[in-house]
C-alpha cells in the first residue's frame, strides 16, 4: 500500500471513471492527470524516448 492508503489501482480506477489521462510535463519529471478530451486537442511535443534518442540538447529545446 502507498502512503495515505491509496494504491495504484485506486488511482487507475479514479482516472478511468473521470476520463483522465497521464500527461508528461516538458520537464520530464512531472506527470499530471488531465482530462482526456483536452489532451487529445494538443500535439505531443516529446518524451523520454525522444530525449534518449538525442532529440534534445542538454538543458535546451528540441532540435529541428
Amino acid at each position: 500500500m502507498e502512503p495515505g492508503g491509496i494504491t495504484a489501482k485506486d488511482i487507475d480506477k479514479y482516472r478511468t471513471k473521470n476520463q483522465l489521462i497521464w500527461h508528461e510535463v516538458n520537464d520530464v519529471k512531472i506527470m499530471q492527470l488531465v482530462p482526456t478530451e483536452i489532451n487529445k486537442r494538443f500535439g505531443h511535443l516529446g518524451g523520454v524516448g525522444e530525449i534518449n534518442a538525442g532529440a534534445f540538447e542538454p538543458g535546451g529545446v528540441a532540435k529541428k
